[in-house]
């Protein structure tokens, strides 16, 4: 979707509900690998992760279309996800967030 001549980019969208309400996704899935000391030594920190997160939902609501939602689905509990999951609380942005783990 382009706002204000940005890419902004979802992972899923749907119709759900009566009346049906228009739903962006974004998926949240295992971020493990930012905890290895590469990642960590380039500023992966737990201040930067929640900095990209504010700015990744920001941009996100900011091109919705008005009265659709915006859903973020986290995959796994690990800690990284947490941070994410606490940024997304803090925010306090009109966020439906959901844990729905993959299938094994």
């Amino acid at each position: 979707m382009i706002h204000d001549n940005i890419e902004v980019e979802f992972d899923g969208h749907l119709w759900r509900g009566h009346p049906p309400v228009e739903v962006f996704q974004e998926i949240k899935g295992n971020y493990s690998h930012l905890e290895k000391p590469f990642f960590r030594g380039i500023g992966a920190t737990d201040a930067a992760i929640a900095k990209w997160t504010r700015g990744q939902m920001t941009s996100q609501l900011e091109a919705l279309p008005a009265g659709a939602r915006l859903e973020w689905i986290f995959t796994t509990f690990e800690e990284l996800a947490q941070i994410v999951r606490t940024a997304v609380r803090r925010a306090r942005f009109p966020i439906d967030m959901k844990f729905i783990p993959l299938k094994k």
